[in-house]
């Protein structure tokens, strides 16, 4: 199971690292601030936030557990995944270029991973590592969005 470990942990941090856009929730008056500190602590510069994040990640590998590393992300952000499926429920996200309601399907997708590691589902995890990467978000596949926050020449011309 722990071949799924890095898959788990990846679009884990993912769903974190989306859930800093709250800050448009927070500006638009749709959603308090005080739950969601520790999320717009992240830079809004998507690769900075990345970047921001990669000591978490690896934390989250020495972890050795997706319970473990679930933890970690839960912890630094005060906000399981469940609580970020239910953010990202949010119906004023709708028509917005980042976060929402795609990221609802995404997090339940992730939380089910977790679940398939800890229970020793080998068929239900390798599902889930095959479907994760193929999710549409705002801007296209999970797979690309890693790939592309991954190369740090293509996060230079971005900034």
């Amino acid at each position: 199971m722990d071949r799924y470990l890095a898959s788990f942990i990846d679009h884990a941090c993912l769903c974190y690292h989306e859930a800093r856009n709250v800050r448009h929730l927070i500006k638009a008056g749709h959603v308090p601030p005080g739950p969601f500190e520790l999320l717009r602590t992240l830079p809004t510069n998507t690769f900075d936030a990345w970047q921001a994040m990669a000591p978490l990640r690896s934390e989250a590998m020495a972890s050795g557990t997706a319970h473990s590393a679930s933890e970690i992300f839960t912890k630094r952000f005060g906000l399981s995944l469940d609580d970020l499926a239910q953010l990202y429920g949010n119906p004023n996200w709708r028509s917005g270029g980042y976060g929402g309601n795609p990221w609802v399907q995404i997090t339940a997708a992730v939380v089910e991973l977790q679940s398939a590691i800890e229970d020793g589902d080998d068929a239900t995890a390798s599902e889930g590592g095959q479907l994760l990467p193929e999710m549409r978000h705002n801007t296209g596949a999970l797979g690309e969005k890693l790939e592309l926050l991954n190369r740090p020449s293509d996060a230079d011309r971005y900034r």
